[in-house]
């Protein structure tokens, strides 16, 4: 399952990646300021103060005095929003030779409401300005779908991955992984060189990666018939499988 999620009722596509009219749709979000710890939102404040020091001075954009109060408020709300919804997306300049992408801060509200899960069983990425979420695993129908927020059961246990989550997204993990306190047991160093392979083979022949793939989901499903959704085996064929999907994209919708 694919979902893709863009504008497309814009004649110019350019213009619809920046909509001021559909701001209500993030003003909505969960900012979870009654958990923000003291120093995190001090640091807020203090840029919020900043700033609006910066642009009293500079510009004549407080001429009318009820301007100030509702600036600092509106800005410092929307620094709480974006740190925690904020997606990072890689613009593409197309010079093959670059090395040094840039990259930009985007919210996108559909993938807010998506709940986490340290083993999620969809994953979360960007093409683009295009939102792409796709399983990585089979959801049956009532079931709920899950993101990643960042940290996985893969990659960290589960002290850290609650340090994480509570630092910037403020609130106590409850996931199944988290709950029956899953063990660690893969070596994060593993997957970075599979990347690494695998991104070779995608740079020589696509359709390489793509065999590899088939291979990777006809063995996850034999695991899973003898295994636990927490067994090692299954743990490390999802996350390649989770990698495949990044590096190929909507390739395969």
């Amino acid at each position: 399952m694919t979902l893709l999620v863009r504008n497309d009722n814009d004649a110019n596509p350019d213009e619809s990646i920046y909509r001021s009219d559909r701001y209500h749709e993030i003003s909505k979000l969960d900012s979870r300021i009654d958990n923000y710890p003291k120093e995190k939102l001090f640091t807020l404040s203090f840029i919020t103060a900043m700033v609006f020091q910066f642009a009293k001075q500079k510009t004549d954009l407080f001429s009318v005095r009820t301007y100030e109060d509702k600036f600092k408020e509106q800005f410092l709300f929307n620094l709480q929003i974006g740190t925690m919804h904020y997606r990072e997306i890689e613009l593409y300049r197309g010079k093959e030779e670059d090395d040094n992408p840039v990259y930009s801060n985007v919210i996108y509200p559909l993938s807010s409401l998506f709940k986490h899960s340290c083993n999620a069983n969809a994953l979360c990425y960007t093409l683009g300005s295009t939102l792409v979420v796709k399983s990585v695993s089979t959801i049956k129908e009532g079931e709920q779908c899950f993101i990643s927020y960042g940290p996985s059961c893969v990659y960290l246990n589960k002290p850290k991955r609650q340090e994480i989550l509570r630092y910037k997204f403020h609130f106590t993990c409850k996931c199944k992984p988290c709950e029956e306190d899953w063990p660690q047991e893969n070596n994060p160093e593993d997957y970075k060189k599979f990347r690494v392979v695998a991104q070779n083979l995608l740079a020589k022949n696509r359709q390489v990666l793509i065999d590899h793939m088939q291979r990777i989901i006809a063995d996850l499903n034999e695991a899973l018939e003898t295994q636990s959704e927490s067994s090692k085996e299954v743990l490390h064929l999802t996350e390649r499988l989770r990698i495949c999907y990044e590096l190929l994209g909507s390739l395969l919708v």
